[in-house]
Order: structure tokens, then sequence, then C-alpha cells
């Protein structure tokens, strides 16, 4: 693993930075962010955006008091990632288009909107799962065309690095990972939540290493 985080310092510092502005800074998240992203996207950055999605998801999750921030700039970042989709969609033909079989559970979603005590609430809900299951996808299977199973490598080792400071937290701050009467829920908001992340990130690792043998080194797998 040692070479993996030396190959990726410059997305760690991204996002460390980002985490710095975003639980010190207040409202300069908001500026950042974008105008971040935009030069990431210029400079052809798009592992290092979908990874960083990744982790805004996963922050988005916490209920800590300096992570709150990650609620409200996920939805800023997908939007970013959507406007880059629209006005560079060469980048990513031929389009993945599995949205189309979430269709009628939208379609649904759209219907029940009319019933929803919280309009707001729930178009930006429905809106932003859209988005969801029409951009991520998409940035997906362009960062595997362009970088083949080095990219899937790379989000395995980003996911077991989100589980390994978990367990570090226990001696940083174990008051985050370990909530007053509650049991081990790491950096996610809740030990439910860090059940369904390792149980995803073991299928994933599961399926990548079946289908790429060679990917992981014999350490690297047991670790």
């Amino acid at each position: 693993m040692r070479d993996y985080y030396q190959e990726n310092m410059q997305l760690y510092a991204i996002l460390v930075f980002w985490l710095v502005i975003g639980m010190y800074g207040g409202p300069l998240i908001y500026g950042v962010l974008p105008v971040l992203l935009i030069l990431m996207k210029q400079k052809g950055m798009y592992e290092e955006m979908f990874i960083g999605f990744i982790l805004i998801l996963i922050l988005s999750d916490s209920y800590e008091p300096n992570l709150l921030f990650a609620k409200s700039v996920k939805n800023i970042y997908i939007s970013a990632l959507a406007v880059f989709f629209i006005f560079d969609r060469k980048e990513f033909l031929p389009f993945n288009t599995i949205y189309k079989l979430y269709m009628p559970f939208f379609l649904i979603s759209v219907y029940c909107l009319f019933y929803s005590e919280t309009i707001a609430v729930s178009i930006q809900k429905t809106l932003s799962y859209f988005l969801l299951y029409l951009i991520v996808p998409n940035y997906f299977t362009k960062l595997y065309r362009d970088k083949g199973p080095e990219m899937l490598r790379n989000i395995i080792f980003f996911l077991v690095t989100i589980l390994l400071i978990s367990l570090i937290m226990i001696f940083i701050s174990r008051n985050i990972v370990y909530p007053v009467g509650a049991r081990y829920q790491g950096i996610l908001g809740n030990p439910n939540g860090l059940g369904l992340f390792c149980f995803f990130t073991f299928i994933l690792f599961a399926i990548v290493t079946r289908m790429h043998h060679n990917l992981f080194t014999s350490s690297e797998v047991v670790f």
C-alpha cells in the first residue's frame, strides 16, 4: 500500500484541504470547493473528483458537528459533476444507461411529491438521487475505460483507508467513533452504515480480485 499512498499524495492533500476548510472555514467551503472542482476538471483529474465525491457522501452520513458541512456540500458536488457531464458529453461516450432501469422508481417518486408535506426537500432529494444514478455510473465507466483495473484498485484502497482511519480514531478521538452509549461506528454516521460500508467494500473487493487476479499482491490481499 505504500506505493499507492506515494502515487496518490496529491489526492489526499486535496481531500485534507477540503476537510480543513469545511470544518474550520465556515461558508468558505461553498466557494473553494466549486473552484477546485473546475480546476481538477480542466486538468482531467476525473478519478480524483470521483473519489472526492465518495468521501463527501461518507462524511454526509456523519452526525459529528464539524462534518455537517458535507450534507449541503454534496448537493453542490453532484451538481458540478452533472454540469461537467452535460457540457463534456464526448468524454463519456458511449453512455452508461443503467439509470433507465430505475425510471419506474423515479416516476413513482415524482408522483409522490404531490403528497409530500415538505415539498421543497422532497424535490431536492428526488433530483439528487436521479443525478446520482445518471452521473456516477457514467463517471465510473469512463474511468474504467481510461485507466482500466488500476482505477478499481485505487477505489478499493481508498475505501480501506476510510476503515483504517476509523480504527486509528479510536486512539485519537474515541468519542467520535464511540458516541456515548452507542456501538462502534467509525467515521460514519451510525453502526449500521458502517456495517453496510464494510459489506459492500468486501463484495467489491471479492469481485475485482476474481476478475483481475494479479491486481493486488498477496500481502495486500491479506491486509
